[in-house]
């Protein structure tokens, strides 16, 4: 991790950018700046560097979930509301909460059509999800998908 962490910043320092395997671009001015002594330091966007990858990868793996929900008609059949991060929020009236974690279950946690590696994930990356319920954000309470019969 700590030499794929240096490799990243060096790249970003020499090119001046960094572009994700979707084409997204970041721009970093200062990821190593002087230290006074004729050496060079971390600069202010060292880390920034580092966390712009798998951010924006991430980023483009949930673009590419919400495009197949969208191919499935299950944005408009489960009246999609917003993302936040990385959860996405439906309307679901309480009796149907059971159907609607049935069929987005598989969805929403099927391999990554994008974040594929040879290695590490070969059939894509697997990321289990979570369900949670209530009328409002005070009174969310996290769904046993098991226990409606959720599968993957």
């Amino acid at each position: 991790v700590f030499q794929w962490q240096e490799q990243v910043r060096q790249q970003a320092h020499q090119q001046g950018y960094l572009r994700d395997s979707f084409g997204a671009v970041r721009w970093f001015y200062e990821v190593y700046a002087p230290d006074g002594h004729g050496g060079m330091k971390p600069g202010d966007q060292s880390e920034e560097a580092v966390a712009f990858l798998p951010a924006s990868l991430a980023f483009g793996d949930m673009r590419e979930l919400m495009k197949e929900v969208a191919r499935r008609g299950l944005d408009r059949k489960w009246e999609l509301v917003n993302t936040v991060h990385d959860s996405v929020v439906f309307l679901v009236p309480p009796a149907r909460l059971a159907e609607h974690c049935r069929e987005m279950y598989p969805v929403l946690s099927a391999p990554s059509k994008v974040l594929v590696d040879p290695e590490l994930a070969p059939g894509g990356l697997v990321v289990d999800i979570e369900a949670n319920a209530g009328s409002s954000w005070a009174v969310m309470e996290e769904v046993n998908l098991r226990e409606l019969g959720a599968k993957r």
